[in-house]
C-alpha cells in the first residue's frame, strides 16, 4: 500500500488560515461556526453510502469530513490548545486500547483466549467501557449526539441495564399509545396554529418510541428516514414535471386533485422501475 502522506495537505490549511494571505471565509471560522458542518458533511458521506456506493462521490464527501478536522486541528493549534499530532496520537492510543485482541494478543494468549468471536470483542469493549465509565455518564454523553442517533443509542443502553421491551410488538403497542396522546392534544387544541409546548412533548414521545421500534427490528432509524426522504423527494419532482405538462400548479388544485397526481407519480416512478 503506498503510504500516505498529509502534511502537504495541512499546509494548505494552515495557508487559508494565515492572517495576511489567507481565505477570508476561512480565518473568521471558530469551532463554533464549523459545527454545524461536520453533521452536515458527514450525512452527505451517508447518502453518498446509500447512492449506490458512488465512488466519486464518496471520496468527495470524505475529502469534506477530512477537511472539517483539519480545519478544526488548525484553529487549535493557532492557540496552542492542541494540533492535528495530539488527535492523531489520541487516536492511536485508543484503538490499541479499545483492541488488545489484535494489538496485544500475547496478553490474550497468556489468559486462555484465542482467536475472538464477534460476541466476544463486544462483551469484551462493554465490560471495557464498564470500568471506564458509569450509566448515568454514559447517558448524559449520549444527550451530545444528534437527537434521533441518541435516542437510538439510549435505547441500545437501557438495552444492556435491563431497561426494555421484550420484542418489536410490545414496542408498537407503546408507540400506539403516544400516537393516542399525540390525538388527544390535537383534539384539544382544535384549529389553533400556536406552538404547543403539550404537543411537543408528546411528538417527543411518538418519536423516541418509533426510534426504538426501528432498533427492536434491526433497522437504522437514521437510514429508513434518509431512504424515505429520498422517496417523497422523486415522487414530488416527478409530480411536479407532471403539473408543468398539463399547465397547472399545486396552488391551484384541490386535495383530491393534488393525491390524482401524486398517485400518478407514483405509477410513473413504478413502471420505469419495471423497465
Amino acid at each position: 500500500m503506498k503510504p500516505v502522506n498529509i502534511n502537504s495537505l495541512v499546509q494548505r490549511i494552515a495557508e487559508l488560515r494565515d492572517s495576511q494571505n489567507g481565505c477570508p471565509w476561512d480565518l473568521e471560522q471558530t469551532h463554533e461556526t464549523l459545527a454545524p458542518y461536520v453533521l452536515e458533511e458527514a450525512q452527505e458521506f451517508i447518502s453518498a453510502i446509500f447512492d449506490q456506493l458512488n465512488r466519486n462521490k464518496m471520496i468527495d464527501e470524505l475529502g469534506d469530513i477530512l477537511l472539517q478536522i483539519l480545519l478544526h486541528g488548525q484553529i487549535a493549534s493557532e492557540t496552542n490548545n492542541f494540533n492535528l499530532q495530539d488527535i492523531i496520537d489520541h487516536l492511536e492510543e485508543k484503538i490499541i486500547k479499545r483492541h488488545p485482541h489484535v494489538f496485544n494478543k500475547s496478553k490474550n494468549e497468556e489468559e486462555g483466549l484465542g482467536k475472538l468471536t464477534v460476541d466476544e470483542v463486544k462483551l469484551q469493549w462493554n465490560q471495557r467501557k464498564q470500568k471506564e465509565t458509569t450509566t448515568i455518564d454514559k447517558l448524559n454523553d449520549l444527550l451530545k449526539l444528534p437527537p434521533m442517533l441518541a435516542s437510538e443509542k439510549i435505547g441500545k443502553l437501557s438495552q444492556q441495564i435491563y431497561f426494555d421491551w421484550d420484542n418489536k410488538n410490545e414496542v408498537f403497542t407503546k408507540v400506539k399509545e403516544e400516537l393516542g396522546e399525540v390525538e388527544e392534544v390535537l383534539m384539544e387544541l382544535g384549529s389553533s396554529m400556536e406552538k404547543s409546548a403539550k404537543l411537543e412533548d408528546e411528538i417527543g414521545d411518538l418519536l423516541f418510541s418509533t426510534i426504538q421500534l426501528a432498533r427492536h427490528s434491526s433497522i437504522s432509524p437514521e437510514i429508513a428516514l434518509h431512504k424515505s426522504n429520498q422517496k417523497f423527494n422523486q415522487r414530488i419532482s416527478v409530480m411536479l414535471k407532471l403539473l408543468e405538462q398539463n399547465n397547472k400548479t399545486l396552488e391551484n388544485l384541490n386535495v383530491a386533485e393534488k393525491e390524482q397526481f401524486w398517485q400518478l407519480a407514483k405509477r410513473e416512478i413504478k413502471s420505469s422501475m419495471l423497465k
